[in-house]
């Protein structure tokens, strides 16, 4: 992962929720922390879950940062990521989808 993005190679996270092994609850956020374990900062990580996902899907101008303009979904946690990177694990997020709080 280290060589790919001092490369320049384009990343985002994907993880094949749905499949054996990959839930749609934790496969994201487990992504996000293996990417942390091969290297990448949890800045860098985190930017492979949203603005650079957007870039690859073509979807940026809606989604991926949280700007005027763009849906705003995004996810509340008691802890910083970037301190702690297992804080996107935090099992009672809040979760927004387009500005609202999402019903478990």
């Amino acid at each position: 992962m280290r060589i790919a993005l001092n490369s320049g190679i384009n990343y985002a996270v994907g993880t094949d929720a749905g499949t054996p092994f990959n839930g749609f609850t934790t496969g994201t956020t487990d992504e996000i922390v293996l990417m942390t374990e091969m290297g990448l900062t949890p800045y860098q990580a985190l930017l492979g879950a949203t603005q650079n996902a957007a870039k690859l899907m073509q979807i940026d101008d809606r989604y991926g940062t949280l700007a005027v303009g763009k849906v705003a979904d995004l996810v509340v946690l008691d802890a910083d990521p970037l301190t702690d990177i297992h804080a996107v694990q935090q099992p009672d997020k809040q979760v927004y989808k387009k500005g609202v709080l999402a019903e478990d």
